[in-house]
């Protein structure tokens, strides 16, 4: 009976508290996901995001190796998703950034889609030429998200976005010839 205590005390015991952590963890990132489609403010969505991330490493550390995987994948979205957040509140050099890691951390995740962030990064710093490259290297490409849309349509739609909040540059004229040719 002393040993099944002891066993309970030193191995059952923080298994479940591991387990305990791992589930309000996911309970706060879900919680943070959906006031995210809610808030008004971009830079509060860019505050989210982050702790979302923040929460996303701490998960991996209690989660079983069999759901690792998914919580990196997951992890490197929100990477790729504050890119996004970056730009919507007005700071293109961040959303650069945070593309660029999120790309290079991707390893055998597709980030390939994060390029879509990247390139009007690029342009609302005016730094045309190398926003072109991207728009040009992906235009008229199937997107990567099993859809039928193609990445010029994502580029528009990003561009009427930004707009549609208030977020300009005059290269961003260019940028929708450039995607029409």
């Amino acid at each position: 009976m002393k040993l099944l205590a002891l066993f309970f005390c030193f191995f059952a015991l923080p298994l479940l508290a591991q387990q305990s952590q791992f589930d309000a963890t996911i309970e706060q990132i879900a919680l943070l996901e959906k006031a995210l489609g809610t808030e008004k403010d971009p830079h509060q969505n860019v505050v989210r995001q982050q702790e979302i991330i923040r929460l996303y490493g701490q998960a991996i550390q209690y989660s079983e190796e069999a759901t690792k995987w998914a919580i990196r994948w997951k992890s490197r979205y929100a990477l790729g998703s504050l890119s996004w957040y970056f730009l919507l509140d007005n700071n293109p050099v961040e959303a650069q950034a945070t593309a660029e890691q999120a790309l290079k951390s991707g390893g055998d995740f597709n980030m390939e889609w994060v390029n879509s962030n990247l390139a009007p990064a690029l342009l609302l710093q005016g730094k045309w030429e190398e926003s072109k490259a991207v728009y040009v290297s992906h235009k008229d490409q199937a997107y990567p998200d099993g859809t039928d849309r193609n990445w010029t349509q994502v580029f528009l739609q990003d561009l009427d976005a930004l707009e549609a909040a208030g977020i300009t540059h005059p290269d961003m004229a260019r940028a929708r010839k450039l995607l029409k040719e």
